[in-house]
């Protein structure tokens, strides 16, 4: 998040609006309420401890994986911070040329776009992307286009915002996790096709049921001893 944009005012840790901001001494780039804020916060905001530029983008790499059986590791963990360039020429990363928009995270105020490595023919990043298949799934039908198959493999995936700001680990797992929760209601999952419905699944699309979810999703995860990099969510982090 630039220094420069408003929204710096609010602490990225606890929401708060504070008094006398104190910015991360390294980067400068974001700043936090007070410094209990700042090094509480640091697991989250180290990996991408760096000054702003406008022609990087932090994002998202997603490793391969497959969720059956259900996977025994957090999603966080098949994350890894990736740094793209968004500048002009022969540099620019090709997701901002060849990566696809996310239309359900459209549907939820913050769009994604995302981009399948295995076009770029390195045979480590061949193999099942669940995660990313799941990201990618189509408003209408719930589910992803052709292309994006778990039988295609898409390999290891990088996704951005559409919004070029930062996209963290604990933001991704919150909008997969919706998305499976959505694939459990009435008419999507055809396992409980026969289960009464009390709203279109089109309709659950919206950023208040998302936000609503994903406060009470924070909540859960920060719960867990070794989740406190889920400390609070706002909306104000998806704008």
């Amino acid at each position: 998040m630039s220094a420069n944009n408003p929204l710096t005012r609010y602490c990225p840790r606890c929401i708060f609006v504070g008094e006398n901001p104190v910015r991360c001494p390294k980067c400068r780039t974001v700043s936090y309420c007070s410094t209990e804020c700042l090094n509480e916060h640091l697991s989250v905001h180290r990996p991408m401890c760096r000054s702003f530029s406008p022609r990087e983008v932090w994002g998202i790499k997603i490793l391969v994986n497959w969720n059956d059986p259900p996977r025994t590791r957090f999603p966080t963990e098949y994350f890894q911070h990736e740094l793209v360039c968004a500048g002009h020429g022969s540099n620019i990363h090709p997701i901002f040329s060849r990566g696809e928009l996310c239309p359900l995270t459209q549907r939820i105020g913050i769009p994604l776009r995302l981009y399948s490595t295995s076009g770029m023919h390195e045979s480590s990043t061949f193999g099942p992307n669940e995660i990313a298949v799941k990201l990618r799934v189509e408003p209408r039908s719930g589910f992803a286009p052709t292309r994006w198959g778990l039988i295609d493999h898409p390999g290891e995936c990088i996704v951005i915002r559409e919004d070029q700001k930062p996209l963290t680990k604990e933001l991704l797992e919150a909008i997969y996790s919706f998305v499976v929760y959505l694939m459990d209601y009435p008419g999507i999952d055809p396992e409980h096709a026969d289960r009464e419905s009390w709203a279109p699944w089109e309709g659950l699309l919206n950023p208040s049921l998302w936000h609503f979810f994903t406060r009470k999703y924070y909540e859960a995860q920060y719960r867990m001893v070794c989740r406190k990099n889920f400390n609070k969510f706002s909306p104000l982090l998806c704008t």
